[in-house]
């Protein structure tokens, strides 16, 4: 998005899409961390970090990994999302509502329905994460 590539807007989704798997990343590297450890608490409290200082971001990354069921209206996130799979019916309000997508260069956020997602924040977290990330699974090398 700031590297000049002529497209801020394919950019911005895989940027919440690389988040959203190194999200998942980091879940799987608290699962090799001993509960309780000093090494889980940080890894924990960088994670409760991120999401409260950009609470969308999770939820963007899994509209985008998920957008066949968003496209429909029966993403997670969505009216429908409390039932099974199969049962969700689809709906084309939810669908219109979570769709809108764009990258806004002056505030340097992604806007994805009723989300935003503020870049630096995101990169200043995500860091903090990977530092602690590393820091509890260099054991496992």
């Amino acid at each position: 998005m700031r590297a000049g590539h002529p497209d801020p807007q394919t950019d911005a989704r895989l940027f919440l899409l690389a988040l959203r798997q190194f999200l998942k990343a980091e879940r799987l590297g608290f699962a090799q961390t001993r509960p309780g450890s000093q090494e889980a608490q940080r890894l924990d409290n960088a994670r409760a970090r991120l999401c409260r200082a950009v609470p969308g971001a999770k939820d963007a990354g899994d509209i985008i990994d998920h957008f066949a069921d968003y496209a429909e209206g029966k993403g997670d996130l969505q009216p429908g999302g409390a039932l099974r799979r199969g049962e969700r019916p689809r709906d084309p309000a939810a669908a219109a509502a979570d769709w809108p997508f764009g990258y806004d260069a002056a505030t340097d956020r992604i806007l994805l329905g009723r989300l935003a997602v503020t870049v630096p924040a995101v990169e200043q977290h995500v860091t903090e994460m990977h530092v602690a990330m590393w820091s509890a699974l260099r054991h496992l090398q």
